[in-house]
């Protein structure tokens, strides 16, 4: 499947690849990410390659065949061998006692099938070929049959498919290549990451990642044209190698904004950055340069003029501290990142951080009991893939153990945000100002005090939340205890 930028056909564009798409090439086992252009050539698995520019026109999800001479012409989808009805019943009389691991059953040669790629043969037909000069192939088992030809498949096979990219398959694909450019970051982490944060369309967001941009645009891809999405990355400039594989149309990427982690702490003075781009696009250059300097110069303040602009933009949005949602998924240090900005998301909101290492999260955990988190719940994520086949099915025996973890929970409005609330309501002139509801609604009561049980040598009556239990009262000479001396 394929993941959907927003709700809107005009957004989603046409299923037709045009000039300077992303696409997704797959052949058998092996993905590469690339682009439709009019030059250059795309290569995938390291044998097959053709020309950008004939995938232009096409649509996603075509079967193509791959020609030698770098055109491509449309091919029929491979339909897997499947297990006959005896074999899937365990009737199968064949085995392979006397199979030997060597090249002697194999009457072709390499240069015979080197032979056969000249002339322009396709891969169904080499394989074909050498499965008919294999002296042993009709004595294996139907099992050992079947994996013969997906292991020659996959070896000759010049048939690709063109997808559109999605969130699950770069995922899968960063994720098999280097594991480590995401943070060990497994598709099914980033999935229960994105539905604890409860990313939806319309909602404001805030990321904090080193993901090189695949949360990011996990979020973005999610929240669509109508929403927002901030985020916050160390340095001067955000690490967003990923997000052009997305090839989010325009209404989607302008939804995106940046800020440094660093300059969180100037949210309650001056936006950062106003000092530094204080050139002015007029302004009068060397005598000595030529027109073709003067335009490079001034392009290049325009550019810092519209960075400062969206970095303020960013300012403003993170200032008001209504945030819907806080993800974070990063190899640094999460305990001082959650203190600087876990103030930034309104209340009754939910947040999700994913960490490789506990321990880390545990000091979030104990942060987030003092600033009153509800629902707070550190899960291991782990995921157990099944081969499914007649008479075969059983877990995946190469595949990652360790998938990281996730502390999600949902923030709580202190006192000051409850008073502010509280204040914001107006007063009910026909509720008597002599109750003690009516005085918290039009706001005369005072500050609510910190929950706190008071010990039972220091006070008479029970408290709780700062309100006495007339019902509890005790005398004071029953509240303290006298200690007997034995």
């Amino acid at each position: 499947g394929t993941c959907t930028h927003c709700d809107t056909m005009d957004v989603i564009g046409s299923n037709t690849i045009g000039e300077g798409a992303v696409v997704i090439v797959k052949s058998e086992d092996n993905f590469t990410i690339s682009k439709a252009s009019q030059k250059g050539n795309i290569k995938v698995g390291g044998k097959l390659s053709f020309k950008a520019q004939a995938l232009i026109g096409k649509s996603y999800g075509t079967v193509l065949e791959v020609n030698r001479d770098g055109t491509l012409t449309k091919a029929e989808k491979v339909n897997r061998t499947r297990l006959d009805s005896s074999a899937a019943d365990g009737e199968d009389s064949a085995d392979n006692r006397f199979l030997k691991d060597d090249d002697s059953s194999q009457k072709l040669t390499q240069t015979d099938i080197e032979k056969m790629k000249e002339k322009g043969s396709s891969g169904k037909e080499i394989v074909s070929t050498v499965v008919e000069n294999s002296s042993t192939f009709k004595t294996k088992t139907t099992f050992a049959q079947e994996k013969y030809l997906k292991k020659k498949a996959k070896k000759y096979s010049n048939v690709i498919t063109v997808l559109r990219p999605c969130t699950r398959l770069l995922c899968q694909i960063v994720f098999n290549k280097n594991k480590e450019r995401i943070c060990y970051l497994r598709v099914d982490s980033l999935a229960g990451l994105l539905h604890k944060a409860n990313i939806h369309t319309g909602m404001k967001a805030m990321v904090v990642e080193s993901c090189q941009g695949l949360v990011t645009g996990a979020v973005l891809d999610r929240v669509g044209a109508v929403g927002t999405v901030v985020s916050l990355h160390s340095g001067e400039q955000p690490n967003h190698t990923l997000l052009d594989s997305f090839d989010f149309p325009t209404a989607v990427r302008e939804n995106l904004w940046t800020y440094p982690l660093y300059a969180v702490k100037h949210l309650c003075t001056a936006p950062l950055g106003t000092e530094h781009y204080c050139d002015s696009l007029t302004e009068d250059g060397s005598p000595e340069e030529t027109e073709s300097e003067r335009h490079t110069r001034i392009e290049r303040l325009r550019r810092k003029e519209h960075r400062r602009e969206r970095m303020v933009k960013s300012y403003d949005l993170l200032r008001q501290k209504s945030m819907d949602t806080l993800v974070m998924a990063t190899r640094f240090n999460m305990l001082p990142i959650l203190k600087a900005t876990y103030g930034i998301v309104a209340p009754s909101r939910p947040f999700a951080l994913f960490s490789t290492n506990k321990e880390s999260l545990m000091e979030c955990y104990m942060y987030l009991k003092t600033q009153g988190a509800c629902n707070l719940i550190l899960s291991e994520r782990w995921t157990q893939e099944y081969q499914v086949l007649p008479n075969r099915t059983h877990p995946t025996m190469m595949m990652d153990a360790a998938a990281g973890y996730v502390l999600s929970g949902i923030t709580v409005a202190k006192h000051g945000h409850l008073k502010h609330a509280v204040d914001s309501i107006p007063t009910n002139p026909a509720v008597s100002p002599a109750s003690e509801s009516s005085a918290v609604v039009s706001g005369q009561d005072e500050q609510p005090k910190d929950f706190e049980i008071a010990p039972v040598e220091e006070s008479q009556n029970s408290v709780v939340g700062g309100t006495a239990n007339s019902g509890d009262k005790e005398d004071g000479s029953n509240a303290k205890r006298r200690r007997i001396d034995p």
